[in-house]
């Protein structure tokens, strides 16, 4: 092969090292940026004492590790260790203008002379100056140009839709878990004249139900190592949290794909429903600023993870103070914060063997509180509230809403008829719309329908209830505890059970519309002895 090459700033014989890229561009790989390299070196009788090589972007230096070993053995030195430094052109040194500059500077203090081999630099000191800033500008734009024009592509790609107005699910990256890709001829053809054959998005046979139990079991509060440990879905059980931390936040698992700032809906095959979506990031609260509890009414992720039945169910009967569980050798007790902290409390006892309470609650939650009679009277305390009749109340308010607006809109057309405005037209509309809404509320009203509650009805949850506290699956008998049980005061040889009705739990379960009952608690409390 026949080279043409430019002039040398250095006499024959000397030393220099080369730096090659490679940016992945036809024809400017780095067999043929060697070639030249050797040719040019040959031709001018320059010995190369080492030869440096990348294969990462310019854009910046991270990650170009030949390239920082070069500067490193360049500042190592106080003297120049060679007398010169050849790269193939600005685009391979940097594109970023200010590592370009910035490094070239550095170079040139130590005493190296840098030598282009391609971008026809003038030797001249007065002008090569001015000619190189602007080649790195240019360089930095073409780079600029290239990421816009790369980004326009992939969201073109991935706003393809099929013929029957569905998105065909070409996203510019690996597929998360539960997720694979299949090959997709998109009908477009390459500068080659080759198909453009892209990969889709596609549920992944072999995770699809290990995703969904996943899910379904992070809806029940289960920790994250539980998941992994039915579910199998990472290969790090010692870790599951750095993967599921961002399972459980993905959209894309409810079909919703973001490509830059754009959320692109019902992109692939959802894996969850809405309602499981919000259940899981309402128990993904984000930790509060230190110094501040966690807000009312939210518990804490971690809370329900316990090993102890009883947690965050109990307190001192004495002081006030949580008792939580404490492990002594192999045993297990209960102990008020306060004790162990040597903080003041009347309680004469400090530990409480976790096995002589826990069966007893059970028990008495079984014979005392879920119980037929607890049904009958939860039953009509329900109803009591569902029949109380403010439907006629607030028809009242309508009614009267809908007159004064008719009043206003007559007051509006007298005035038009005296002095005609547009003004006035264009409030007459507003209130017409307002009049418009106040019967559609009216109508929506009228047609409610009337909601009761069966025993029936309760009686099936009271049975459910029942058999899982049986059953002796711990987090089944924790959750159920935790819905019924409001709070319980130990103290020595005696427990007090505060109970109430979960009516919001009860009537999401048969869909009755939950603002018509917030709470009902009867405020009931039971004294064991132990």
């Amino acid at each position: 092969m026949t080279f043409t090459f430019p002039t040398c700033p250095l006499p024959p014989n000397s030393t220099v090292w080369a730096y090659l890229r490679d940016s992945g561009g036809p024809g400017q790989d780095q067999s043929s940026q060697r070639a030249y390299l050797l040719a040019y070196c040959k031709h001018h009788q320059l010995h190369i004492d080492r030869l440096f090589e990348d294969s990462s972007s310019g854009g910046t230096t991270d990650g170009r590790i030949e390239f920082e070993a070069m500067i490193d053995l360049a500042r190592a030195s106080k003297t120049p260790t060679v007398d010169g430094i050849i790269y193939w052109d600005i685009k391979r040194f940097a594109r970023n203008q200010l590592d370009s500059q910035y490094y070239k500077a550095d170079l040139r203090k130590r005493g190296y002379k840098l030598i282009s081999l391609s971008d026809n630099i003038p030797q001249d000191e007065n002008i090569s100056g001015v000619f190189e800033s602007i080649l790195e500008w240019k360089a930095e734009q073409d780079r600029k140009d290239l990421k816009k024009d790369v980004l326009r592509g992939m969201e073109y790609m991935v706003s393809l839709k099929d013929d029957d107005g569905n998105y065909i699910g070409l996203a510019p990256a690996n597929p998360p878990v539960c997720y694979t890709t299949e090959p997709y001829d998109t009908g477009l053809k390459r500068n080659d004249g080759r198909p453009r054959i892209v990969q889709r998005w596609i549920p992944d046979p072999e995770t699809w139900e290990q995703g969904k139990l996943a899910w379904q079991m992070r809806t029940e509060r289960a920790s994250y190592r539980e998941i992994e440990n039915e579910t199998n879905l990472f290969q790090d059980k010692r870790y599951p949290g750095t993967y599921y931390y961002r399972f459980f936040r993905n959209k894309i698992y409810l079909g919703h794909y973001q490509f830059k700032e754009k959320i692109f809906e019902n992109f692939v095959p959802a894996l969850i429903t809405p309602d499981q979506w919000e259940m899981v990031q309402e128990y993904n609260y984000s930790r509060p600023q230190r110094g501040k509890i966690w807000p009312t009414g939210k518990k804490h992720p971690k809370a329900g993870q316990t090993t102890y039945l009883l947690s965050g169910l109990c307190r001192c009967g004495y002081c006030d103070s949580k008792i939580h569980g404490v492990k002594i050798n192999q045993y297990r007790y209960y102990a008020c914060s306060s004790r162990v902290t040597h903080q003041p409390c009347q309680a004469k006892y400090k530990y409480i063997r976790r096995e002589k309470i826990e069966g007893l609650i059970i028990e008495t939650t079984l014979t005392n509180i879920l119980t037929p009679e607890f049904i009958t009277d939860l039953t009509k305390q329900v109803n009591l509230i569902l029949t109380t009749d403010t439907t006629a109340q607030q028809l009242t308010h309508l009614n009267r809403q809908i007159r004064e607006i008719n009043q206003k809109i007559q007051n509006l057309t007298d005035q038009i008829e005296i002095y005609p405005s547009e003004n006035l037209i264009e409030r007459i509309r507003q209130r017409e719309v307002e009049l418009k809404q106040k019967i559609t509320e009216k109508k929506k009203l009228e047609t409610r329908p009337k909601l009761e509650v069966t025993e029936e009805q309760l009686e099936k949850h009271l049975y459910n209830y029942r058999e899982k506290l049986k059953t002796g699956n711990f987090r089944a008998q924790q959750k159920i505890l935790s819905t019924v049980i409001d709070h319980i005061d130990l103290k020595e040889n005696q427990a007090i059970i505060h109970y109430g009705f979960p009516m919001l739990s009860y009537i999401k379960a048969f869909s009755v519309y939950s603002h018509c009952v917030k709470f009902l608690s009867t405020n009931t409390k039971i004294t064991i002895h132990y």
